[in-house]
């Protein structure tokens, strides 16, 4: 039962971690500022854990 419940904790993370990548894609590309991006990813990661 255990395992069972492991294996769909392991799945989510992926789908969020490319979502995030996707986000912060979107981000840099509309602000075109590498400070302003940089301090978005770090909030938003933060947010994540």
């Amino acid at each position: 039962m255990k395992g069972g419940h492991n294996l769909p904790q392991k799945s989510r993370p992926r789908i969020r971690k490319a979502g995030f990548l996707k986000i912060v894609s979107i981000y840099t590309a509309t602000l075109n500022s590498r400070s302003v991006s940089f301090k978005l990813v770090f909030k938003s990661v933060e947010a994540l854990r």
